[in-house]
């Protein structure tokens, strides 16, 4: 049976009470109660103090997130330019100029790189060892993954330089530019001599075609085995049936 009377009396002892707990909770008389708000306020200093520390903390967190941001992008942006500072025989300057950087397609360089990766390939050595560093200065001239690669996989799998007891010399006679349009693709002869036991037996010539690829390198590995970038794409070689008679480098015209 609902009996409103009854819970209205109710409402107001329970208000009667809250309103005796705050008053016991603040009265100055109350021993007990000054015991309590001491605990109280002792506990909400800490809560509060620990959550200032964690505001602190994260605005700390973030400034240390900006400060590493600006410092890596300076050091993405800043660049040092060299400069050449003539003096004369009083150590006084006489002239101040800028140093210019050598372009890494220059025909120069991919020649030396052309020249460098063919004696690298073709030779053989008495001393494992030293062949064996020529086979990795060979992997350092071509790209990750490109057709070089692959043929080069297949020529050292198919002649092991370091299962031979011979000796193989590379002498270049050539590296020119395929097409005058462009330094993409270059053609290189050169001549091989193959002593064994110390004596010459034979001599073999031969032609190859070199596809240039020239990708600056970002990393410090990358740097170390290739600083110019320039990497050999693909190539072809064929034997020569005809020797060339002239056995120097030509130069560019």
């Amino acid at each position: 049976m609902f009996r409103p009377a009854s819970n209205k009396k109710n409402r107001k002892n329970e208000v009667k009470a809250d309103v005796t707990s705050l008053y016991e909770m603040y009265d100055p008389d109350n021993p007990y109660a000054l015991g309590r708000k001491e605990y109280d306020d002792r506990y909400e200093r800490l809560t509060k103090n620990a959550s200032a520390w964690r505001r602190i903390a994260f605005l700390m967190l973030a400034l240390l997130t900006v400060s590493i941001s600006v410092v890596l992008w300076m050091a993405q942006s800043v660049k040092v330019v060299p400069f050449i500072v003539q003096v004369d025989e009083h150590g006084y300057e006489i002239a101040v100029q800028q140093v210019a950087a050598t372009n890494a397609a220059d025909d120069r360089v991919i020649m030396a790189r052309v020249a460098d990766f063919i004696t690298n390939t073709r030779s053989v050595y008495n001393d494992r060892t030293a062949t064996m560093s020529l086979v990795v200065k060979s992997y350092d001239s071509v790209e990750t993954g490109s057709p070089a690669q692959g043929k080069l996989d297949t020529y050292f799998r198919e002649n092991n330089p370091l299962s031979k007891n011979l000796l193989v010399t590379v002498t270049m006679q050539s590296v020119l530019r395929a097409t005058p349009e462009s330094n993409k693709l270059w053609q290189a002869e050169w001549y091989e001599r193959i002593y064994e036991q110390g004596r010459f037996t034979k001599e073999h010539y031969y032609k190859g075609m070199y596809e240039i690829e020239v990708n600056t390198p970002t990393s410090l590995r990358d740097i170390m085995k290739n600083p110019l970038g320039v990497f050999i794409h693909d190539f072809h070689i064929t034997e020569k049936l005809e020797p060339n008679n002239t056995h120097n480098m030509e130069g560019l015209k």
